[in-house]
């Protein structure tokens, strides 16, 4: 299972605000994640590609951690079933806020 996460411009990214439909810039998941930095901003293939493919990782539950991280979802409003994916998630890329929520 692989999870592709576009990487917009910040041109694009503004285009897509305007439209509602904008998904993480590189800037913000840089910010949430140590791993995702180094991945993005290190030397790695990654810095250098507009797309970013996450490998063994679940979309919905990477999702999730990411709205949980910069406030738009609850963790009231996560389901028991839900845990232990987002609990990976959060372990895998570093997030101790969320693993700790």
């Amino acid at each position: 299972m692989s999870f592709v996460l576009e990487i917009p411009s910040m041109k694009n990214w503004f285009a897509a605000l305007r439209q509602r439909s904008c998904g993480p810039t590189a800037f913000f998941l840089c910010m949430c994640s140590p791993v995702l930095h180094k991945m993005l901003c290190g030397g790695f293939i990654e810095s250098k590609k507009k797309e970013l493919t996450l490998h063994d990782v679940d979309g919905a539950a990477f999702s999730k951690v990411l709205g949980l991280w910069c406030g738009k979802e609850s963790s009231a409003e996560i389901e028991l079933g839900e845990v232990f994916d987002l609990a990976s998630v959060a372990d895998r890329f570093q997030m101790p806020v969320i693993a700790s929520m």
